[in-house]
């Protein structure tokens, strides 16, 4: 498949549905281990898009931690300090990441 070389292990899927449910569409593009999926884990309340994306844990960041577990990179060598801090919740996310 063109999208998808066998030869490319490492896939991060993202969807505003469930991941689980998406993973399951997705089987056959699944490739184990070195498949994540982001969605909504049914976080939130009354917030705006970005902030739903944030405790969704959607985010660009979010995707940037994901393929860095999947490819066994350092989150320090591709995250900023505050940005780290902001995912560890020692930090507002307004201006870092959102």
């Amino acid at each position: 498949m063109a999208l998808y070389p066998d030869d490319v292990l490492a896939r991060v899927f993202v969807s505003h549905t469930r991941p689980e449910s998406l993973l399951g569409v997705l089987q056959p593009l699944h490739t184990g281990p070195h498949t994540a999926a982001l969605g909504f884990i049914n976080q939130g309340g009354t917030l705006n898009t970005a902030g739903m994306l944030f405790v969704n844990r959607c985010t660009w960041v979010h995707i940037v931690v994901e393929v860095a577990r999947l490819l066994d990179l350092a989150q320090e060598n591709l995250l900023s300090p505050a940005e780290r801090a902001t995912l560890e919740g020692k930090q507002a996310p307004a201006g870092v990441v959102i």
